[in-house]
C-alpha cells in the first residue's frame, strides 16, 4: 500500500476556505482506481494547518492520481490558500506478524 500526506498551512483568514476545498475532494478520490481511503486531520496545535492522507493499493494509481485534473487544482488551491505545503510519499511495509 502506498500513501501520500499532503500536508498545508493556511494563510491568515484563509482557514475556512481550504477546509471547504479539501472537504470538496474525498468522492472524486475515492472513486478513482486504486484509492484506499481518504482522511484529513486538523492539527491541534495549529488550527489553521490540515494534512490530507490518501491511500493506494499500487504506485502506478498513485502516480496516474497524481496526474489527474482534480489533483493539479487541488495542488493549485493549496498555493492560493497556503502559506505552506508539503507533500511525503509512503510505502507501508509489510507486516510480518505471527511468524
Amino acid at each position: 500500500m502506498f500513501c501520500y500526506f499532503l500536508k498545508i498551512g493556511a494563510k491568515r483568514y484563509k482557514t475556512d476556505e481550504l477546509l471547504d476545498t479539501l472537504n470538496s475532494y474525498p468522492d472524486d478520490f475515492r472513486c478513482e482506481r486504486g484509492c484506499l481511503g481518504y482522511r484529513i486531520y486538523r492539527d491541534l496545535h495549529r488550527l489553521d494547518t490540515f494534512t490530507m492522507v490518501a491511500e493506494w493499493l499500487t504506485y502506478q494509481d498513485m502516480q496516474k492520481h497524481f496526474q489527474a485534473p482534480k489533483f493539479k487544482i487541488l495542488i493549485g488551491a493549496a498555493k492560493v490558500l497556503g502559506v505552506s505545503s508539503e507533500l511525503l510519499v509512503t510505502e507501508t511495509a509489510s507486516s510480518t506478524a505471527g511468524r
